[in-house]
């Protein structure tokens, strides 16, 4: 098992090593839906007004479906293209999107499985819902790399995640902070317009 150090040293390094093709994957998906944010948040600029009650539960809606359908497929295609660069071959930018795209019903269902589960289980108190939820940090992997879906993948991860949960935790927290630092920067450009700021953070 690696140390904290070293997850975060070899994280670096595959960014570094494979910027490009990353950016590209991640960009494909997340700009499209910036400026759909973006064209969103225009119409918020009246409050009270029908067009802005309109954009504020659009706004809730393309969120929630961010969350269901946009991050697993973006994670996936990361993923795959992460474990080809790891494993010392080619990265393929459109290889790494039809993988994902090829998996996607499963990919999300077993997605929907897992907020279920991490539903269910804040429902009895918060703290076993932050615990199921980490638990279940690698279950896109496990879909991508070892193509298991529904319910197998949840219980692998489960399995993989023991007395690895603080680890992830903290990472969560970096990832949580690198991100915020840097969304926080296109967030000036944003005073200058808004197109270029979704386009940015995108």
């Amino acid at each position: 098992a690696m140390t904290l150090g070293e997850i975060l040293d070899t994280s670096f390094r595959l960014v570094r090593d494979q910027f490009g093709p990353l950016v590209a994957l991640a960009a494909v998906i997340y700009v499209p839906y910036h400026l759909v944010m973006a064209l969103v948040q225009v119409n918020l600029r009246s409050p009270g007004s029908a067009a802005s009650i309109g954009a504020t539960l659009a706004t809730a809606g393309v969120s929630a479906l961010t969350i269901m359908i946009v991050y697993p497929i973006v994670f996936a295609s990361i993923y795959h293209a992460l474990s080809e660069s790891y494993l010392g071959r080619p990265v393929r930018i459109e290889a790494s999107l039809k993988q994902s795209l090829g998996i996607v019903l499963p990919l999300l269902g077993t997605n929907i499985l897992g907020y279920l589960g991490t539903m269910a289980f804040s429902l009895l108190l918060f703290i076993p819902g932050i615990w199921f939820a980490l638990g279940i940090t690698v279950v896109i992997p496990i879909n991508v790399v070892e193509r298991s879906f529904g319910v197998p993948p949840i219980r692998r991860s489960l399995d993989l995640m023991k007395g690895n949960r603080g680890r992830a935790f903290v990472l969560l927290v970096l990832v949580v902070i690198l991100s915020t630092v840097i969304g926080g920067g296109f967030g000036f450009i944003g005073l200058l317009s808004p197109w270029v700021a979704a386009l940015g953070s995108g």
